[in-house]
């Protein structure tokens, strides 16, 4: 590979390849920041090259693109977490409950934790008949196992 060429001039897959090989330089000296900067290149490049053939792993890596820049920030996880917990918290105020008064702080602890039981939470007695609330308090649980993933991840490469 002619390593004195502009990236930018070549083909998508020479730049795929040539991102990979900056990444793995960057690794072997050591200098974690500039191999995840690289690194996050990488996978934007294989993103952009297999977009139009492999439909699921395109997702994959959008997903991964979404959830935390193909785990080179850890910021963003912990953002997702936020947002979709909220989010969570307004749709069981708005549809489930019908009173706002019910979700306890202390409910946020139970939410977070992906092994919970449901008897766990404070409104336990007013959602025994609503099985709206166990398929959205899995979802949530399958969303939360992910975002924890990436997090644990992101976390793990600047260390």
């Amino acid at each position: 590979m002619n390593w004195h060429r502009n990236p930018t001039q070549r083909n998508r897959r020479q730049r795929a390849e040539y991102f990979s090989n900056i990444t793995d330089l960057y690794e072997k000296a050591g200098n974690t920041s500039k191999k995840s900067q690289f690194y996050a290149k990488y996978h934007n490049e294989i993103l952009k090259l297999t977009w139009k053939y492999r439909r699921t792993d395109n997702l994959l890596l959008l997903f991964g693109k979404l959830m935390s820049n193909h785990c080179t920030n850890w910021l963003l996880p912990i953002f997702w977490l936020v947002l979709f917990n909220s989010g969570f918290i307004v749709l069981l105020d708005d549809l489930l409950i019908n009173n706002s008064s019910n979700f306890r702080a202390a409910d946020w602890s139970v939410l977070l934790n992906p092994l919970h039981l449901i008897s766990h939470y404070s409104f336990y007695n007013d959602i025994l008949d609503s099985y709206y609330f166990v398929i959205l308090d899995s979802l949530y649980r399958v969303i939360n196992s992910i975002l924890y993933y990436q997090l644990g991840k992101s976390l793990r490469k600047f260390s």
